[in-house]
């Protein structure tokens, strides 16, 4: 065995997500044909129906000229089409001879993910076989993502934390999309997602390439793309190890694209490369790897954040799409950046490719544009060659900035006690700055179709980042200021809000721009035929007290503009069954008011203020913004004759009728839709069933409520069969989770959150303007810790109690207060997500108990101190 060898696969494992990056030798020691062997059985195949074609590829294959070998085979339109394909299928797929197991040490080692140019299934069944204990130890006992070329796993891939495996090339499963021929390759190029995804591998992962030579015509492609778009000398953190007898082209090949090159002896079959995998997969001192480190502080991210914060806010309502503006922002920082020397635009592309890693053509094109735009807006200048800066974007951003600080500051003093000094100060804004970043990430990632980033579990992070700082006060009032930055994001004021929505839908336009510039900036990002609302999205837009109203009706209204000035055919759709679950919800309010007497304004405020106005009926948040934040004394029934003047699927189809919405019956037309639709609906009941015996938090959904969901998934499947473009818009991040596999796969691409429509139209439509429903959307919080609900429930009630010498009599009361509750609350089984009204009027009489226990207390504080 190589010591040598043995101690460069060890270190490997010390670099930044280790990534196997595997070659069609990997395949080969599995015993499945090699390039020249596979190609040989598609030649034999061909000699049955085109006997020139075969002698054309044998002698192609015997060349070593692979590609052009498949180019042959694929062009023979003797072969019939179904033989044609099903011989991949038997080759990769049903081959005997096929063993994993000389793998199953390769897989053991604590790669982050697998990425595979080959078809077949080595990876995924090697892994499969994993024993359990390693599993958990190299996994997490999590089962493997898998990622394919051929759906939109390789767009939400990049943004994953968790172990995956890629077949980048296609799959043998549907040996019709492969990439095999040079046309294929050819194709593979124009793939905006593709691009995108292997830049993102190669700047954040290590890859280690493994089972390649220079006549695999994947590798030259890839590298030949990665030569287009990543910046000059390539990122040293790539190791290929090849046999000594490797073709010294590829050497050579490797080493100009700065991979480091260790080589082995390829003698008996490669033993002394699979031993010393086997040595270094054995050892317990490799650190084990649930997750990738998650790469939420994207490179460059803060850096333009300025910039961009400002190019938003310059243009805010007036309709320009958020991806022109962010690469404005980011061009106009590496303008900024150049000083009162000025900079060429080659030499901006140049200094900008790190970032916005695209092929020189496209880059400069980019860059052409947005200076174009930025000198037509009077930021920049050109004079003698040179581009030079004429304003200062900081100053926006600074100021903006300073609100937030001095919010949290404010809260410091008022909740906590707490008088914070300039080290402190500097602190929270350094804090503000990360968790800005962090929620572009999770924004970027939701868009991509990863929805667990939708709700924004805020607490865990930003205690971390406060913990983090090294600020002396800081460290001794870690929870006090943890808290009141979450309360910031939680319940801003007015202003803060506006500022907040602004800086959450920039830092997402950064992300996305800086992960995906090929799909962000494609020119062919397009609104689609039909959009279809579920009932938890079109609710809140037709109320217009509900807090989420203003964004939603903005975003509509855009959309029915953009219809309007191109005369295009997009449809506003609502099927027939979502009208009957808005009049059921309608109903249910009214019982839910007239139960819980939350006509009376102290008991409505609680309820919000507990659960928030998104994790209550739409029609009793509503109602109560009218009679808290509007101040109008008026009654459930008065406020529901004036805001939600409907009663029955007629009247309300009517109402959606004269605001632009076309109403779908969803009827069924054909046994091939009833029998597509019948397959949905069995496999969406069994999949909510399996998530409920899985995690009792995910609620237990009513079969009619599958029925309609059913329907409307067929809808969109039926659409994709005619070449329709159609979304399904739902605020039920369950719904779309579960849209994955074989059969609800199918419409994945197709669901979007309300949140997801909001970005969509931001990108292609233009940017609205700021306000408080857009910050509710991305700031979209949830409560992870019990003791800082309880606790900042507690204060909030504090604060509309008392007057503010009063109120500082909460701080010796409420922190025991609310550990104490917190511990019975967890020892009760007391839910604060509750699902139905018996778990929220049991959760309510639970914190009113502990609210007479926390005035008790109050009131012996202040007369202490009064007396």
């Amino acid at each position: 065995m190589g010591d040598n060898l043995t101690e460069t696969l060890r270190n490997f494992f010390d670099r930044d997500n280790p990534c196997l990056f595997a070659g069609a030798g990997l395949s080969a020691r599995a015993n499945l044909p090699t390039w020249g062997d596979f190609l040989d059985e598609l030649a034999s195949l061909a000699g049955r129906y085109d006997g020139d074609t075969s002698l054309i590829m044998r002698k192609r294959i015997e060349g070593k000229d692979f590609l052009r070998a498949a180019d042959y085979y694929m062009l023979c339109d003797l072969i019939p089409k179904n033989i044609k394909f099903n011989i991949i299928t038997t080759a990769l797929l049903e081959n005997e001879k096929y063993d994993i197991n000389p793998l199953k040490y390769l897989v053991r080692l604590p790669f982050c993910c697998n990425i595979t140019t080959n078809y077949d299934r080595v990876l995924h069944d090697s892994n499969d076989q994993l024993p359990i204990k390693i599993k958990k130890e190299r996994r997490g006992d999590r089962a493997p993502f898998y990622v394919e070329l051929d759906d939109a796993s390789l767009e939400k891939a990049i943004y994953w934390p968790h172990f995956f495996i890629a077949r980048v090339h296609g799959r043998a499963e549907i040996p019709d999309k492969i990439v095999l021929s040079s046309r294929s390759y050819e194709d593979l190029e124009k793939n905006q997602i593709y691009k995108d995804f292997l830049t993102n591998i190669f700047k954040n992962y290590s890859c280690l390439f493994l089972g390649y030579s220079f006549l695999d015509p994947a590798i030259n492609s890839i590298l030949d793309h990665l030569s287009k778009v990543l910046p000059q000398p390539f990122p040293a953190n790539h190791l290929a190890l090849l046999p000594k007898d490797v073709d010294t082209k590829l050497h050579k090949y490797l080493a100009d694209r700065n991979i480091e090159t260790v080589f082995y002896e390829g003698t008996n079959n490669h033993r002394e490369l699979w031993e010393a995998i086997k040595y270094v997969a054995n050892e317990t001192t490799l650190e084990s790897r649930h997750e990738t480190i998650t790469m939420e502080f994207v490179s460059g991210l803060n850096h333009f954040l300025a910039s961009c914060y400002a190019r938003v806010k310059m243009d805010e309502g007036k309709t320009q799409p958020l991806k022109e503006m962010i690469t404005q922002g980011i061009i106009a920082e590496g303008i900024k950046q150049a000083k009162a020397e000025g900079i060429t635009a080659s030499d901006l592309c140049k200094n900008l490719k790190p970032f916005l890693s695209m092929d020189d053509d496209t880059l400069s094109e980019v860059v052409t544009s947005a200076l174009d735009a930025l000198s037509k807006k009077g930021f920049c200048k050109e004079s003698q060659g040179k581009i030079f800066c004429q304003e200062n974007s900081t100053v926006v951003y600074d100021s903006a900035m300073n609100t937030l600080v001095e919010g949290v500051v404010n809260r410091l003093k008022v909740r906590e006690n707490v008088e914070a000094d300039d080290s402190l100060i500097k602190s929270i804004d350094d804090i503000l700055n990360r968790v800005f970043i962090s929620r572009g990430w999770d924004l970027g990632a939701h868009f991509a179709g990863n929805q667990e980033a939708a709700a924004f579990e805020a607490w865990p992070k930003v205690y971390s980042y406060v913990k983090s700082c090294t600020d002396n006060m800081l460290n001794s009032r870690e929870e006090a200021v943890a808290s009141c930055i979450y309360e910031l994001l939680r319940f801003p004021d007015e202003d803060e809000a506006l500022l907040l929505s602004d800086m959450g839908r920039t830092a997402f336009g950064i992300t996305l721009i800086l992960k995906n510039p090929y799909s962000a900036t494609d020119k062919s990002l397009l609104l689609p035929n039909s959009i279809y609302f579920d009932s938890n999205v079109l609710m809140p837009a037709i109320l217009p007290s509900h807090p989420l109203h203003d964004v939603y009706k903005a975003t509509i209204d855009r959309i029915l503009q953009a219809k309007k000035r191109a005369n295009s055919d997009v449809l506003l759709c609502v099927a027939v069954p979502f009208l009957n679950e808005i009049i059921s919800h309608k109903k249910i309010a009214e019982k839910e008011i007239h139960d819980q007497g939350l006509q009376d304004p102290e008991k409505m405020k609680k309820t919000i203020i507990m659960f928030g106005a998104e994790n209550t009926n739409v029609f009793v948040s509503a109602y109560a913004a009218v009679i808290g934040r509007l101040e109008k004394n008026i009654t459930f029934r008065k406020y529901l004759s004036e805001y939600a003047p409907y009663g029955s699927i007629d009247s309300l189809a009517s109402y959606l009728d004269e605001r632009g919405f076309t109403i779908d019956s969803l009827v069924l037309k054909s046994g091939h839709e009833s029998i597509l639709n019948t397959k949905i609906f069995n496999t969406l009941l069994s999949s909510y069933e399996n998530n409920y015996k899985k995690a009792k938090y995910f609620y237990k959904k009513q079969p009619v409520l599958v029925e309609h969901e059913a329907l409307q998934i067929t809808r969109i499947i039926l659409d994709k069969e005619q070449n329709k473009n159609s979304l399904f818009v739902t605020a039920d991040r369950q719904l779309i989770s579960l849209c994955s596999g074989p059969v609800l796969g199918q419409a994945s691409n197709n669901l979007v959150s309300n949140l997801g429509l909001v970005q969509i139209v931001d990108l292609v439509l233009g940017v609205g303007a700021a306000s408080d429903g857009l910050n509710r959307l991305f700031w979209g919080l949830e409560y992870s810790n019990n003791k800082i609900m309880i606790k900042n429930y507690l204060i909030n009630l504090a604060l509309q109690h008392y007057d503010d010498a009063k109120a500082m009599a909460m701080h010796e009361v409420v922190d025991e207060i609310a550990e104490d509750a917190a511990f019975d609350a967890e020892e009760q089984k007391i839910n604060f997500s509750p699902r139905t009204p018996e778990s929220r009027q049991r959760s309510l009489a639970f914190m009113d108990r502990y609210e007479k226990k926390f005035y008790r207390k109050m009131s012996e504080v202040i007369k202490e101190r009064e007396g």
